[in-house]
Order: structure tokens, then sequence, then C-alpha cells
């Protein structure tokens, strides 16, 4: 009778620390006790003088940390158009760039007349450009129709 006694009696308290553990589990306690501290341990992949590459880039020369997200895609059409007013050129203060789907017509006008609208303040000069992406299967219709917005604005 006693060796039973002791085996429910064990038994309660391995069941209520296996518990107990799940719940610190649950609520992140072993999660904590491992991280690394931030402000000692965080190394952005990018770190130094940031201008100075920067410079580098703008004037052709090769910056001495090369950049994470290079590019090579190829454009149907460029927008040097929105780099120019009264045939000159000028540095826009604020460009935004926006991606979307070829088809979301009446999103890009929704975003030219409300946050992308580039007359907004006078004094700023700001620029919207949507980058589309290339359906897999060409559609000549909607390219048509994208020229015809690109005429447009």
């Amino acid at each position: 009778m006693l060796p039973r006694i002791c085996i429910k009696f064990k038994l309660k308290y391995v069941a209520s620390a296996v518990l107990a553990l799940l719940t610190l589990e649950y609520f992140g306690a072993f999660t904590h006790m491992f991280e690394a501290d931030f402000e000692q341990t965080f190394s952005y992949p990018l770190e130094g003088d940031i201008l100075s590459y920067v410079y580098q880039l703008r004037h052709g020369q090769r910056p001495a940390v090369e950049p994470m997200n290079g590019y090579n895609y190829s454009y149907i059409t460029d927008c040097q158009h929105k780099c120019r007013e009264d045939d000159r050129m000028i540095a826009p203060r604020l460009v935004f760039i926006v991606k979307s789907a070829m088809e979301h017509f009446d999103r890009r006008v929704a975003i030219r007349k409300s946050w992308g609208w580039e007359k907004r303040f006078s004094d700023v000069k700001i620029r919207t450009v949507f980058v589309l992406g290339r359906p897999a299967v060409p559609n000549r219709r909607l390219q048509s129709l994208i020229d015809l917005e690109y005429a447009n604005y």
C-alpha cells in the first residue's frame, strides 16, 4: 500500500513540474533567458559611413562596401521625364517608388489622387513612379492600356 501512495505522490509532483515547465515555455521564459543583448550584439550587414558609399555610387566609383540589393532588371520604359521640368533636369526631394500589378489601374489612380499626388506641396518636388511587373504570358491589350497610362502621367 505504501509504495502505491508514493507513486501517486511522485506522479503528482512530476506532472506539476511538467505543467509548470510547459507554462514557462509558452510564455517565453526560456526564450528570454537565451536572448542576446541587442545593443551589444546587433550588427547590420551594411555598417560604415553610408554617405560616403552613396557619394561613391553617384559618382560612378566602386564603393568600399558593395550594395546588398543589386539589380539587373530590364525596363520597357524609363521615367526620365519625371526628373525634368521645363526641359531641364531637376532633383526631386521625394520619390515614391510604388510596386503595382499591371491590371491595378484604379489603385494607381487612387494613389495619384491621395498620398502620391505630386503637386501636394508647391515648394517640395515630389515624384511618384510605379514599377510594374511583366506577366508570364504577354497581354497586348493590357500593355497598350499601360502605354496609354504612361503617356498620360
